[in-house]
């Protein structure tokens, strides 16, 4: 995940004078290095997360959700609405009734369980109902 500091923060300047059409507002804007958005750049864009290290409010550093969420929550920095059949703070898991690996980062990477099994070759004895051999 990559950081970005405030310090990379560029403002366009301008020179004072008076035009006699009185005072200009809202000309201040900031071009706000990726991960960053707002009027001054203090909220995490998209994607990004708010890590609490570090000196003042911290860094938005790039939303770990193993593809599988492109939103973050704004202070917590956990994954919203995680897709693809999987949960948890950064979509690492898979939800319950699926099974696989979530951190590989692919929308199939959680597969349905199989259970029960209703394949013939799949089932095994002793057990009672459509779902066992005898």
């Amino acid at each position: 995940m990559a950081s970005v500091g405030l310090s990379d923060v560029a403002m366009d300047v301008t020179s004072a004078g008076d035009t006699g059409l009185g005072p200009a507002g809202n000309v201040e804007e900031c071009r706000c290095p990726v991960g960053y958005t707002g009027l001054s750049c203090q909220r995490c864009a998209p994607r990004f997360e708010r890590v609490t290290r570090g000196p003042y409010l911290g860094t938005c550093s790039g939303c770990g959700c193993h593809g599988h969420s492109s939103t973050c929550d704004p202070v917590f920095g956990h994954c919203l609405n995680c897709q693809h059949n999987t949960e948890g703070p950064q979509c690492e898991k898979c939800r319950p009734g699926f099974f696989g690996d979530a951190t590989k980062g692919t929308a199939t990477a959680c597969h349905p369980c199989p259970c029960p099994y209703t394949e013939p070759s799949r089932r095994t004895g002793g057990g009672t109902g459509p779902y066992w051999e005898h």
